[in-house]
């Protein structure tokens, strides 16, 4: 005897992750069956409105020169229907990234979640919960980054490229939605994670200045003590080693783009000795500076 969901599409085992840049304009009372999953929209431009078994979402970043980016997450718990509306205007320009995962891979990955993600297991486990908020610099990055990857890169390596910035994506808003949802108890440790993402991009903003551990406490309106605390807390490394890393892959993305000299990233990378920047550059991304030439 057949199941009751054995009609139903298989269910991918991996994550997506896509651009979308063009008219927004979808075909009128056109429905879409979509399984379980998380989804996670990034709106750079314009607006989108789309109705999962009845229940209207719409996302927005605005339009010229207004555009705030904006994050929308939607947990699809069970099998769903999805249409999408149109606006009044048609729907206009749009340019949003998407990332998704199946909820049997959310599952294995996040299967031992515990108290102190109380809210995302919350999340998890409701069909159609949402949650939107504006991004952080870092985040939009990474979703630029998947809409204009590298030209150098093709097929295998363009994949895994999104992907691995997909996963940072998802790590990112999960961390903003259990900030968002702490407990009194705990907001101190929410403002020292806004801290510590202040101090990032402001970091990210000013890579080509001489940076000081003095000048990003004085923008972060931290000590410089507390500053380096909650910085390798919520970072997972320290204020310098977060600096060198994005300036290797400024040069990376330098040799990539624009195919720059070896001598040219390794002065956008902050080193003096072309030799020690090959050097730090093979031991990060495990090949020499010469080969991610464009």
């Amino acid at each position: 005897m057949q199941s009751e969901d054995a009609n139903k599409p298989i269910t991918p085992q991996h994550i997506f992750v896509g651009a979308f840049d063009g008219q927004n304009c979808w075909p009128k009372d056109e429905t879409y069956e979509v399984w379980p999953k998380l989804i996670i929209n990034i709106y750079l431009k314009g607006s989108q409105r789309f109705i999962i078994d009845d229940v209207p979402f719409r996302g927005s970043a605005g339009r010229g020169d207004s555009c705030e980016p904006q994050v929308l997450m939607v947990n699809i718990k069970q099998f769903a229907a999805l249409r999408f509306a149109n606006d009044e205007n048609g729907g206009g320009y749009l340019r949003k990234v998407m990332t998704s995962a199946p909820a049997g891979w959310i599952e294995k990955v996040l299967g031992g979640v515990g108290d102190q993600s109380l809210a995302l297991s919350r999340f998890l486990s409701a069909h159609l919960s949402h949650f939107a908020f504006q991004p952080s610099r870092n985040l939009v990055e990474l979703a630029e980054q998947i809409s204009d990857p590298p030209v150098s890169l093709k097929d295998e390596m363009l994949t895994l490229y999104r992907k691995s910035r997909g996963l940072e994506i998802m790590r990112l808003s999960c961390a903003a939605l259990v900030a968002s949802a702490e407990s009194v108890e705990h907001r101190p440790s929410v403002m020292s994670g806004r801290q510590s993402e202040r101090v990032r991009d402001y970091i990210v903003a000013n890579l080509s200045t001489n940076l000081t551990i003095e000048t990003i406490a004085r923008e972060a309106g931290a000590s410089v003590s507390s500053v380096q605390r909650h910085f390798k807390q919520h970072l997972g490394m320290t204020v310098f080693e977060f600096i060198r890393s994005k300036r290797l892959d400024a040069a990376r993305d330098a040799l990539e783009r624009k195919g720059v000299t070896v001598m040219q990233a390794a002065w956008i990378a902050g080193y003096l000795s072309p030799s020690s920047f090959i050097t730090a550059f093979k031991k990060t991304y495990g090949t020499p500076p010469g080969v991610m030439r464009a």
